[in-house]
């Protein structure tokens, strides 16, 4: 996983989900 910080939705939407698994 990376170490990035967590984005709500609709910021992880318009990047690849990396951490986030919807």
């Amino acid at each position: 996983m990376l170490s990035l910080p967590l984005l709500p939705a609709s910021e992880s939407s318009s990047a690849p989900p990396s951490m986030v698994s919807p």
